[in-house]
Formats: C-alpha cells, structure tokens, sequence
C-alpha cells in the first residue's frame, strides 16, 4: 500500500501528523473524525510502521522524518 493510495481519511490524518498534531483529542477535532476511527487509522499506521504511538496511546509520530516531509509536500501540492 502506497501513501497515495491512501483512503481520504486516512490521508487526511497523516496530513495533520505531519503538521506536528501529535495529540489524539486535537487530531479527532481538527479533522471532525470519532476517536475510534482514528485510532483505528493509527493502528494501521503503526502496523506498516509508518508512524509510532507512546505508550499512553495519546501521542505519535512519524517513524521516518523523510515521510512526514515527504506528505508535507504532497499535501501543499493539492492545494
């Protein structure tokens, strides 16, 4: 699975993380998603390593800074 064959939903939330939105609650109110739907993206996510959750399960990040770079750019490309 591709980054770009994404799901919009999903797109959307690796879009926020790469803003640096690491907190769960903001992450679900800035993209209007339940929480459950994003934790569950975020468990996807975390299953292809593509980012990292903490322990409290509040907070993640991208595992390859390269990535969040590279949404970043993909991101401001669509706009």
């Amino acid at each position: 699975m591709q980054a770009a064959d994404l799901p919009l939903g999903q797109q959307t939330i690796l879009q926020v993380l790469a803003e640096e939105c690491n907190d769960l609650q903001r992450l679900t109110g800035d993209i209007g998603f339940s929480e459950d739907a994003a934790k569950e993206a975020l468990r996807t996510f975390v299953a292809h390593n593509v980012v990292l959750r903490q322990p409290d399960d509040q907070c993640c990040g991208f595992t390859v800074e390269l990535m969040r770079r590279w949404v970043l750019h993909t991101s401001a490309q669509q706009h």
